[in-house]
């Protein structure tokens, strides 16, 4: 018989110990309030998202637009970051809208993007795309782990800085009235002319 994903993730590594990277990713989540996942996931997420325990909550929404709108309402409604969970390179392009929404608004997400396995990264198989600078200068900061080890701390640097740098409220100079977000620490506020 096969082993499913979830059945070779449940065994116990070299020293006998049961953590996997995908639990201590969830353990993460948990910590830090990232307990309900908005997502619309493709094959390359699914086996991190298969058998959530229960005390984690997933939300699907049928395009990565209405899954990023809604975890900027949660955000903003919280007041605290929001995950949400996005396929591949094509499900980051159908939300750079809605995270251009989600910042202006100061909405704090952590986004996760699924990628391809590192060790064929170099062959581009399908799904593999180029992420770094898709979504333009909307995130507030990007990690590519480069070991399995390295994922919890990512998400627990993510979350951190989603929470701490939403940005702040800026007014152009090119179009009065209208707000935009600074990006990171060197954003001031402006000041209205008339």
């Amino acid at each position: 018989m096969g082993e499913t994903a979830l059945d070779r993730r449940s065994r116990a590594g070299s020293l006998g110990l049961s953590v996997t990277v995908r639990n201590a990713t969830l353990d993460v989540f948990r910590r830090r309030g990232l307990t309900t996942i908005f997502s619309n996931p493709g094959s390359t997420e699914v086996p991190f998202l298969a058998g959530l325990p229960e005390d984690l909550r997933f939300v699907l929404a049928l395009h990565e637009g209405p899954v990023v709108a809604l975890a900027t309402g949660y955000a903003i409604a919280r007041g605290e970051p929001a995950l949400v969970v996005l396929h591949t390179t094509a499900g980051l392009g159908n939300a750079v809208g809605a995270l251009a929404t989600a910042r202006v608004n100061r909405a704090p997400l952590v986004v996760l993007v699924g990628q391809q396995d590192r060790r064929h990264l170099v062959f581009e198989p399908f799904l593999t795309g180029k992420l770094d600078g898709l979504a333009g200068e909307y995130p507030v900061s990007i990690e590519q782990p480069v070991r399995p080890q390295d994922v919890p701390g990512a998400f627990d640097r993510g979350r951190s800085r989603a929470a701490r740098r939403r940005g702040r409220l800026q007014r152009s100079r090119r179009a009065r009235g209208v707000p935009l977000v600074g990006g990171g620490s060197g954003a001031r506020r402006g000041r209205r002319r008339g």
